[in-house]
C-alpha cells in the first residue's frame, strides 16, 4: 500500500479525526495522553487540566515502579532461595555461597539472603493485595508476614492493613504501630529472638576460615615487605623524618608480630 495515497485519501474532517484517534489509540506502552480537543478552552482551566494530567501520570508511574520492583524481587529472590537451599553453586565448583555470590552474582552474601527473604514474604502476603490500594513493598511485607504466622493470621494481617489504610498513609512504620496496638506484634522486625537468626552453613564457615587466614597471611607478607624496604633505607643512612612517630610504629609492629605468633600457635 502506498502511504502517500492513503494519506491523500483522507479528504474530510470526520475521516481525519478518525485517523488521528486511531493513531493515538495505538501509542506504545498503552499510553493514554490527554486529547487537546477535550481540554477546556479557558486558559486557566486548561492549565489546571494539563497539570492534573501530569500529576496523574506521576501517580501511575509510581504505581508501575512498585509493581515492577515487587515482580523483580519475587522473580529474582525465589530462584535464589532454591539455589541456596539446594547448594546449587557447588555445580560450578564453589564450596560456599559467599564467593559464588561475589564472583558470579556480583552481590554480597547478605544481599542474597535479603532478596530471598523479601521474595518469600511478598509471596506470603500476596493475598492481601486485594485490599491494598498500592502494591505491598518488602518493608511492609516484613511487618505483615510474621502476623500471618499467628493463629487466624490472615484475618489479623487484613485487619492490620485495613486499619492502617483507614488511618492514613501505609508504611512499614504505620503498619507496625497498628500491629502493636492490636496486640499482633510478638514477632515483628526488631523483636526477633536469637533463635530467629539465619542459620549459618558449617561448610561455609569453614571456607570462610580459610579465606580469612589467606587474607591475613597476605597482609602480613605485605607488612614485612614494607618494613624491609623502610629498614633498607635506614641502613643506607636515611633517618626517619619524624623519629618519635617511627619509634611508635616500630613498637606497634613488634606487638602485632607477637600477637600474630601467639594466635597462629593456637590453630
Amino acid at each position: 500500500m502506498n502511504v502517500g495515497s492513503s494519506l491523500s485519501a483522507i479528504d474530510d474532517d470526520e475521516d481525519e479525526e478518525f485517523f488521528i484517534n486511531d493513531l493515538v489509540g495505538r501509542l506504545p506502552y498503552g499510553a493514554e495522553p490527554v486529547d487537546p480537543a477535550r481540554l477546556p478552552t479557558e486558559p486557566r482551566a486548561r492549565l489546571d487540566a494539563l497539570l492534573e494530567a501530569m500529576q496523574a501520570a506521576d501517580a501511575k508511574a509510581s504505581l508501575s515502579v512498585r509493581h515492577a520492583k515487587a515482580r523483580w524481587t519475587i522473580e529474582k529472590g525465589i530462584p535464589l532461595g532454591i539455589l541456596v537451599d539446594e547448594r546449587a553453586y557447588e555445580a560450578a565448583g564453589y564450596t560456599a555461597l559467599e564467593p559464588f555470590a561475589d564472583e558470579v552474582l556480583h552481590i554480597s552474601r547478605g544481599h542474597v539472603y535479603e532478596l530471598v527473604g523479601d521474595a518469600r514474604r511478598l509471596v506470603a502476603v500476596a493475598p492481601l493485595s486485594e485490599i491494598s490500594d498500592k502494591p505491598l513493598v518488602p518493608s511492609q511485607a516484613k511487618v505483615l508476614a510474621p502476623i500471618l504466622e499467628l493463629e487466624s493470621g490472615m484475618e489479623k494481617a487484613r485487619k492490620t492493613l485495613l486499619e492502617t489504610q483507614q488511618a492514613g498513609k501505609v508504611t512499614a512504620a504505620t503498619l507496625k504501630r497498628t500491629a502493636v496496638r492490636l496486640g499482633y506484634a510478638a514477632k515483628l522486625p526488631g523483636q526477633a529472638s536469637a533463635d530467629d537468626a539465619p542459620k549459618v552453613d558449617p561448610a561455609e564457615l569453614a571456607a570462610q576460615v580459610n579465606r580469612e587466614l589467606h587474607a591475613a597471611a597476605s597482609a602480613a607478607e605485605r607488612a614485612v615487605a614494607l618494613l624491609t624496604s623502610a629498614l633498607a633505607s635506614v641502613d643506607e643512612g636515611v633517618a626517619p623524618a619524624d623519629s618519635k612517630t617511627a619509634s611508635v610504629d616500630l613498637s606497634r609492629l613488634r606487638t602485632a608480630a607477637e600477637r600474630i605468633a601467639r594466635r597462629a600457635d593456637r590453630v
